[in-house]
């Protein structure tokens, strides 16, 4: 088993559809995605809206409008991630190929959204390669969310 990593959003303001988390492998790394979870805390009644989870192959250009994020090391004692996040892009990141959407489904705001693949079921990400977790659709009002993914560096 590779090093494990978080990619963590805490307490951010979404009001639009954007990539939530979007992660990029160097030239040298694949990685896993094994978990996504994420919640707000701020809209009270009952409202859905499409959350997808896409690869990038080729020629991968993150996003823009939010910020970087550190993959955390699970272990302390593991190396800095090879691998790249950013969180909160209002502009989606871009591939030179055609990007493929691996899941797709309404995430309940009130209820939260939690993804745990089984093992087998884990997507893998080739080297240059990218992956976001996105919103597709904005919600109605603004909502502080929170959340992270968990990520294997494979090589």
């Amino acid at each position: 088993m590779g090093r494990l990593y978080t990619i963590s959003i805490t307490d951010v303001a979404v009001t639009a559809a954007q990539d939530l988390i979007n992660i990029t492998a160097t030239s040298g790394m694949a990685f896993k995605l094994w978990r996504v979870e994420l919640g707000q805390k701020t809209l009270t009644t009952w409202e859905a809206k499409g959350i997808t989870i896409n690869r990038f192959p080729a020629t991968v250009t993150a996003g823009s409008g939010g910020s970087a994020a550190t993959p955390r090391p699970m272990n302390a004692g593991d190396a800095a991630a090879t691998i790249t996040a950013r969180i909160n892009d209002t502009t989606s990141m871009t591939t030179s190929g055609t990007a493929v959407t691996l899941l797709g489904r309404d995430w309940e705001f009130l209820n939260g959204f939690i993804w745990v693949p089984m093992p087998d079921e884990r997507p893998v990400f080739g080297p240059s390669t990218g992956c976001n977790i996105k919103l597709v659709t904005a919600p109605s009002a603004s909502m502080t969310v929170s959340g992270f993914a968990v990520v294997e560096e494979l090589f």
